[in-house]
């Protein structure tokens, strides 16, 4: 049979405004949507694709640190 069947997944991850108690360090609010597909192509291998941040926002987790804005990976994977 064909097991060539597509997982799709999306995330929101989410989060407030964050102050840090002792270092008043302020980061904003932010969104980040991700979208991401695996499929098995043959056999052992898999394939896989992921977007994140696919609405190319502005985000920094680490002030001073802003992410890499949108990205697409591509991967090709196998299992022994």
């Amino acid at each position: 049979g064909d097991d060539r069947r597509w997982e799709v997944r999306t995330t929101l991850r989410m989060s407030a405004v964050a102050i840090g108690a002792t270092s008043g360090i302020f980061l904003p609010a932010y969104q980040e949507l991700n979208f991401d597909a695996r499929a098995r192509v043959y056999g052992p291998l898999s394939a896989s694709v992921r977007l994140e941040n696919a609405l190319d926002r502005r985000i920094e987790l680490v002030q001073g640190f802003p992410n890499r804005g949108r990205t697409a990976v591509f991967l090709v994977s196998g299992e022994l």
